[in-house]
């Protein structure tokens, strides 16, 4: 689903018919042409609604299908084409949010002949679908099931395989680099992700739980802390409230805390709210023995470190100044789920910390 404001907002239900709501769902309307709903598709047909024109929506099926007009009319954008083989409908798009001509497709082919699929492609424009550039090299020969771009770097890309891969792009294609380190290799899928560009901190979901990487050079760690045990099929961000939502699959939909988000500690009443300007990241989370912290405080600032337990008992503190790395010892804190505070220049961060021997 896609809202372009509180009654209006395109949907897909499971049949992959794409309609529309202009009055909060009391009237729903199919928009798309037959020749589209008669295409091939993937179960979870692809969805971009343009945040700059809510009249302007893609939707991906064997063909690329635009609307200007808020859906009363769409018109097809023509792909790339296996001359020997089928297509099976569009697995991933991505559209850059601030240049809408770059687009990025990916598509899957079946075999006339040996009734398999038989390749896996990706492929680049760079005006809004008339010519198309095949990027698929250096990748692997695999389901590509999510893209993502950059919100303000159409070149910035990230892409998601099925098979337990994840892939980074800063040129828009020409090279690719593996950035999987970290996530689960093993009995899961990936099934969705999101990038928040004011903390520069990226978001996978999977199967079993939600991932994070903080950093260009990081590997990517386990944000799971109040989450059940469930797939995480839909990703959402809300940079500026600081909110994470995940769309489960049976277990409804979650909210929780961004990581990395901070409210000011004289700001807490009217719920305003800021970007990090202090930095405090910790690893691991989950930790067993030892946990690190790494402080970055603006200005070199003074700054506090509190860990607390579940009734708020102080169980550790300490102050400092400059930039600095803390190591607390866990081997004797009981298993359970920790806060650790964080107060510098006038900001308050306050993170999940999971001990698990």
């Amino acid at each position: 689903m896609a809202f372009t404001d509180n009654t209006n907002s395109f949907f897909i239900d499971e049949y992959g018919a794409l309609s529309k709501t202009t009055d909060g769902g009391l009237i729903i309307k199919n928009t798309l042409p037959n020749e589209a709903l008669a295409e091939r598709r993937y179960y979870r047909v692809p969805l971009y609604v343009s945040a700059k024109n809510p009249q302007i929506a893609f939707s991906f099926r064997s063909n690329l299908w635009k609307t200007t007009n808020g859906g009363t009319t769409w018109g097809k954008i023509d792909i790339p084409k296996d001359t020997n083989n089928l297509v099976l409908g569009g697995a991933a798009m991505a559209i850059s949010p601030s240049n809408e001509n770059i687009i990025y497709i990916a598509t899957r082919t079946f075999s006339l002949n040996s009734r398999r699929v038989f390749n896996y492609y990706i492929h680049k424009s760079k005006d809004g679908g008339i010519t198309w550039e095949n990027i698929k090299q250096g990748l692997p020969n695999a389901f590509i099931d999510r893209m993502l771009v950059h919100p303000t770097n159409p070149e910035q890309l990230w892409i998601v395989f099925q098979g337990r891969l994840v892939y980074s792009s800063s040129d828009g294609g020409k090279n690719w680099v593996n950035i999987s380190e970290g996530l689960p290799t093993v009995n899961t899928t990936f099934r969705a992700i999101a990038y928040d560009d004011v903390r520069n901190v990226l978001y996978i979901g999977t199967d079993k739980s939600v991932f994070i990487k903080t950093g260009n050079n990081t590997p990517f760690r386990p944000y799971n802390i109040g989450l059940p045990n469930i797939g995480v099929f839909d990703l959402e961000l809300d940079t500026q409230e600081g909110k994470i939502y995940a769309g489960t699959s049976g277990a409804g939909l979650w909210v929780g805390d961004l990581y990395g988000f901070i409210i000011p500690s004289n700001a807490v009443t009217n719920k305003t709210a800021i970007a990090l300007n202090s930095m405090m990241s910790t690893y691991p989370n989950p930790v067993q023995n030892k946990l690190s912290i790494n402080i970055t405080p603006k200005n070199d600032s003074e700054w506090s470190i509190r860990l607390l337990n579940s009734i708020g008992q102080t169980i550790y503190t300490q102050n400092g100044q400059y930039h600095r790395s803390v190591e607390i010892n866990t081997e004797d804190i009981e298993n359970g789920l920790y806060l650790l505070e964080y107060q510098s220049n006038g900001e308050r961060r306050v993170e999940k910390v999971l001990v698990q021997h």
